[in-house]
Parts: C-alpha cells; structure tokens; sequence
C-alpha cells in the first residue's frame, strides 16, 4: 500500500536512462519505459505498490514550467 512521487531530472548533457526492475508496470503492461533524454528534462514518476510483485507507476515526461 506504499505510494509515492520521484523527480528524475537530466543533468546537462542529458541521455541518462533508468532500468526499471520486472515489478514496475506502467500503462499498457509495458516495463521499458524511456526517460526524456534531453538535457535538464524533467520527469515524474508516481507509483503505487499494489504487491510485493506489483507496482503500478505512470510517469510523466518532459515536464515545463
């Protein structure tokens, strides 16, 4: 029943990537989902922590102020 928000943001030369582990889900039952690679992009990550095998996420790219 955890829950929770991670900010991911891109350094300056941007390109960095995540490997999100065989529990993370994501909308559609994909699990290879990209960061935005350009430099200082912005993405949110929300999650939900259904089970100990589950965890239920939506991220949002590339967010602008």
């Amino acid at each position: 029943g955890q829950s929770g928000v991670v900010t991911f943001v891109q350094d300056g030369t941007g390109g960095r990537q995540i490997s999100w582990g065989n529990k993370f889900f994501f909308p559609g039952g994909t699990s290879t989902v990209q960061l935005t690679q350009t430099a200082s992009a912005v993405d949110v990550l929300v999650y939900y922590v259904r089970s100990a095998s589950f965890i239920a996420c939506v991220l949002h790219k590339d967010l602008k102020a």
